[in-house]
């Protein structure tokens, strides 16, 4: 009898490519034709080596070009022919919010760097990260929420959302003018997780932790009011858009957030969370009646029998506190 395999230390929960394909990527290789962003490769080499237990390496490696101080950076740089400074960082090209590619930039003026062309594009990340820490790269937005998912496996779910409400924040500044929607996003942006699956895990983290935490709420409400601005109509906005009309009911801001509700139901008419979000409002503030006539309103526009019991249950529930 073949003995069980042992438990996978790979960290599924915060990263999005499965270890087989991590691994693959790390060696270079390419999936049906997806070329990983270079950034993203190396995130995954550095995975790799801490799930195995080797040393980074110290000039390839992210962990490793982390552990040098500046001026050995900059030495080796010169070394390289190229004269960087903290003075003359010049990051401000169009459109350009990646380290990453300010270092193939680099690349190009260093001639031939051959076997130092992994640690170029590596140093400028690194640098970024040093000199200029509020002006974020999107590399240093991965590493931002990465730092997230590790605070919530060592159970500081609140540090977990002080990063994640910045790295929100940072999401819609650095997201370029030409992408619109969050789809869009996730093939622009480099992450060891995708976009849309970091934003379900951030959403549902601030909806539990705003049922207690009344300060979080109005950053919360903030924070979703950008994205719904800054992101044109899609299934993954329209989820944005609940967590919205959750979130002003969440403030107090019941006339906001009805209107939000409604204007999910006029887009789709099925949309069953929004009907249930705005009626269970309705019946926590005295409203039963108007809660009964939206679900029963609900009815006639439902096509899946799942759905369809939902609401009726849902129904038969209020009918029955109703006349208690």
């Amino acid at each position: 009898m073949r003995a069980p395999l042992p438990p996978s230390r790979w960290p599924n929960e915060r990263l999005w490519y499965g270890e087989g394909l991590a691994r693959a990527f790390a060696k270079g290789e390419t999936f049906d034709g997806f070329d990983p962003h270079g950034w993203t490769r190396a995130t995954l080499r550095d995975e790799v080596a801490v799930v195995d237990g080797t040393a980074p390496h110290p000039r390839t490696s992210i962990a490793g070009v982390r552990k040098m101080a500046t001026p050995e950076i900059l030495a080796e740089l010169a070394a390289l022919g190229l004269d960087v400074s903290e003075a003359t960082f010049d990051v401000k090209v169009e459109d350009e919010h990646s380290a990453w590619n300010l270092g193939e930039r680099w690349l190009a003026k260093a001639g031939e760097p051959g076997e130092h062309a992994e640690f170029i594009r590596l140093a400028a990340c690194e640098l970024w990260r040093r000199w200029l820490p509020e002006s974020p790269s999107v590399e240093m937005l991965d590493d931002l929420i990465q730092e997230g998912y590790l605070a919530q496996e060592q159970g500081a779910e609140g540090n977990t959302l002080e990063l994640w409400l910045r790295a929100g924040r940072w999401l819609v500044e650095l997201t370029p003018d030409d992408i619109t929607t969050v789809q869009e996003v996730g093939t622009w942006f480099p992450g060891r997780n995708s976009v849309a699956n970091w934003l379900g895990d951030l959403t549902f983290a601030l909806h539990n932790a705003t049922i207690t935490e009344l300060p979080l709420r109005e950053r919360a409400r903030r924070l979703y009011v950008s994205w719904v601005q800054r992101f044109e109509p899609s299934a993954e906005q329209r989820r944005l858009r609940y967590s919205l009309a959750q979130m002003h009911f969440r403030c107090g801001d019941v006339d906001a957030g009805e209107e939000a509700c409604r204007d999910l139901i006029e887009e789709q008419p099925s949309a069953v969370s929004a009907y249930m979000l705005l009626s269970n409002e309705f019946a926590a503030n005295g409203r039963k009646a108007e809660a009964i006539a939206l679900l029963e309103s609900a009815c006639g526009h439902l096509e899946d029998d799942r759905d369809k019991q939902f609401i009726a249950e849902a129904l038969q529930r209020l009918r029955a506190t109703t006349s208690a």
